[in-house]
């Protein structure tokens, strides 16, 4: 007996679109609501602002978004970079070894921070 929503089967996406209409919002509300409760909580009693409401808390998230969070593409990366992706272990060390070599990070790599070398001679 091998049902669309065993393990492995595919979900439907008008199913899929039912969800996100419901989870996304709820998020959202959730999260606003948060804020507008720490807010409301913990601004008035420590710097003697006022109370806001659900739609101020709102704007407030969405401000920080703009101000602080960027947007997925910003600095030519996404939410998910892409990384190199290996199918086992000794692969990834080859491609760490290469990168460290090659003087990815800077320095001579033994152990020492990059930077000049100091003097032998001192200014005495």
């Amino acid at each position: 007996m091998c049902g669309k929503f065993e393990r492995g089967g595919r979900i439907p996406w008008p199913l899929k679109m039912a969800g996100a209409l419901v989870i996304i919002p709820g998020l959202l509300f959730l999260g606003t609501w948060v804020t507008m409760s720490l807010w409301n909580v913990l601004m008035p009693a420590i710097f003697g602002l006022g109370i806001i409401t659900f739609w101020q808390a709102l704007g407030l998230i969405v401000l920080a978004k703009i101000l602080f969070g960027g947007h997925p593409g910003g600095h030519g990366r996404g939410y998910f970079p892409r990384k190199p992706r290996f199918k086992d272990r000794q692969a990834w060390k080859d491609h760490m070894r290469e990168r460290f070599a090659d003087g990815h990070w800077g320095g001579d790599h033994d152990g020492r921070r990059p930077g000049p070398e100091p003097d032998s001679e001192s200014d005495n």
